[in-house]
């Protein structure tokens, strides 16, 4: 996992990035960097994510550092809820390879058009499908395949509208699109 943290010195924002607990790379975000500030720059950057909080004691007052929020993206928040109700069935993660992120690519896709291009509705609607699937046609209960889904998207909206009318289940997005 990366963290980003943002190194604030005057008018000058450095974004440092942390992978494995370890500084890679450093980014300018804003203001002017002299040549002999680079050369120093060494001196403001902890190596290590662990050496931030000594870095912010000792150069209190002069440097401010602070962890950037990274929000999920769509797709990760797609894939997450895939990931969960696949573990949910099967009792361990699927196998995800650039196919299958190709076919996530195409539900966002599908989703976000039928929802009038509202991303949050179609996540809301993504996650309702997920959770009425095993009161699906045996047919698509046995088929939890990115591929397959993607293929039939239309035909599991369908599907999951016609079940959401007759027993009243899946609220918020999915009742009020499908």
């Amino acid at each position: 996992m990366i963290n980003h943290v943002a190194c604030i010195v005057n008018d000058i924002k450095l974004k440092l990035s942390y992978r494995a607990g370890n500084l890679f790379r450093v980014e300018k975000i804003r203001g002017q960097l002299y040549e002999e500030q680079w050369q120093k720059i060494g001196l403001l950057l902890p190596p290590t994510e662990k050496d931030i909080g000594d870095f912010s004691v000792r150069l209190r007052g002069k440097i401010k550092y602070e962890y950037l929020l990274q929000e999920k993206s769509l797709y990760k928040q797609f894939v997450g809820a895939w990931f969960s109700f696949y573990n949910e069935r099967e009792g361990h993660n699927p196998i995800y390879r650039p196919v299958e992120g190709k076919n996530m690519n195409g539900i966002i896709s599908g989703l976000t058009c039928i929802c009038g291009g509202d991303e949050m509705e179609a996540l809301a609607t993504w996650q309702a499908i997920l959770a009425t699937w095993d009161k699906m046609d045996a047919f698509y209960r046995n088929n939890t395949d990115l591929k397959f889904i993607n293929s039939q998207l239309n035909k599991i909206l369908a599907h999951a509208k016609r079940l959401s009318k007759e027993n009243g289940a899946a609220q918020g997005a999915y009742g009020t699109r499908l």
